[in-house]
């Protein structure tokens, strides 16, 4: 039929012969419109999903989820909103999308709030409700909302791994690293490398560095292979322990053993193991190794190094550096400063403090200068 066919091209991306078929359709359907309109959503052409959507005649509840979950993802949050509250007949779908919306864009209170109004509505939240709404609780860093929300988990629902997933990440991250690991061991389900991940950071996330790495062999024993998400944690968590040679030698696994491209967080993990120990030579020659530019996280960890270790002249490079790539930000020259306050080099201090002065550059909220008064 016409459908498939037009199924057909847009399942391999090629939506303008799939918009050929369409155009040259005598007798479109309901299935019609949504295919296409769900091809352009798919690769994120939201003009020509809305222009279809306007011109649809008999437009159904997956018409109205496509606009919602197509302007959310192109992150015009609002315009999803719109749509969403103009859907004549909702279903868990819609609430799903406008939900998982808000979660996605960091909006957590409205979130919370379209889930309060989801429930006075009558509408009962699926796996897919949940997941998202445990994502929120671990962005809002509120134990209790999640703690809640694993109750309707138990309550209401066959929990699927992303629900376990996002059980182990709030909690986690909440604070509770024991429950995440209760519910980690006592999961039924095979456990995907999103799941070994999740317990991972967890445990690098609380500087729990031996946990981090039993638990990085034990995937590998299981036959589950890591992703450069793994590699983040893992190195994060020799940062947090100090463990220089342990992060090398993972470095080295992750390009050779399992040919992970290194990316920007990998890098910044390795520099500021290297440096946190004063070794700075050799976190330079990584810098310099880095096949693209280093960015702020990278600078920012040999900034922070050179202060512990009072190295003025590499602060500098670093601190020039950063200033290089966010000319707007106070963040190099407060560090900068403080790391000369620390030393008693006050004439120093003022330098930078007049530096930034003259580049018109304002401390930001949440850094502080040190007091040559104290």
């Amino acid at each position: 039929s016409w459908n498939s066919m037009i199924k057909t091209y847009l399942k391999v991306g090629d939506v303008v012969s799939a918009r050929l078929l369409f155009d040259q359709m005598k007798d479109r359907d309901t299935i019609s419109w949504n295919t296409m309109i769900d091809g352009y959503v798919h690769v994120s052409n939201m003009e020509e999903a809305f222009a279809l959507f306007s011109e649809m005649p008999d437009r159904d509840t997956h018409s109205w989820n496509m606009m919602v979950s197509g302007f959310a993802s192109v992150g015009n949050v609002e315009l999803a909103r719109h749509y969403f509250e103009r859907t004549p007949e909702k279903n868990t779908v819609s609430w799903n999308s406008i939900i998982a919306a808000y979660e996605k864009n960091k909006d957590y209170k409205e979130a919370v709030d379209v889930f309060i109004w989801m429930n006075i509505e009558g509408e009962k939240p699926d796996p897919h409700t949940l997941t998202s709404l445990l994502s929120v609780s671990t962005g809002l860093v509120n134990l209790r909302l999640g703690m809640q929300m694993h109750q309707i988990v138990l309550k209401t629902v066959i929990p699927d791994v992303p629900i376990h997933n996002a059980l182990i990440t709030m909690y986690s991250r909440c604070g509770y690293i024991a429950e995440s690991r209760r519910i980690f061991d006592e999961m039924k389900l095979k456990r995907e490398v999103i799941t070994w991940n999740a317990m991972i950071g967890g445990y690098a996330f609380h500087g729990n560095a031996t946990e981090a790495l039993n638990l990085f062999c034990s995937m590998k024993s299981n036959g589950i292979r890591p992703s450069h998400i793994t590699f983040v944690s893992v190195l994060n968590a020799c940062a947090h322990a100090g463990l220089v040679d342990e992060a090398k030698r993972q470095f080295m696994s992750m390009v050779t053993e399992y040919k992970i491209e290194p990316q920007m967080e990998h890098y910044s993990s390795l520099v500021d193991v290297i440096c946190r120990q004063g070794l700075f030579e050799e976190a330079m020659e990584v810098i310099k190794s880095m096949p693209f530019e280093p960015d702020k996280t990278v600078w920012g960890a040999l900034l922070d190094a050179c202060r512990i270790h009072n190295n003025v002249r590499l602060a500098h490079v670093a601190a020039e550096a950063m200033s290089r790539l966010e000319p707007e930000s106070s963040t190099p020259y407060v560090l900068l400063y403080n790391m000369y306050a620390d030393m008693g080099l006050w004439d120093e201090a003022s330098k930078v403090r007049m530096t930034m002065e003259s580049k018109r550059i304002k401390k930001e909220t949440g850094s502080s200068w040190v007091d040559s008064s104290t």
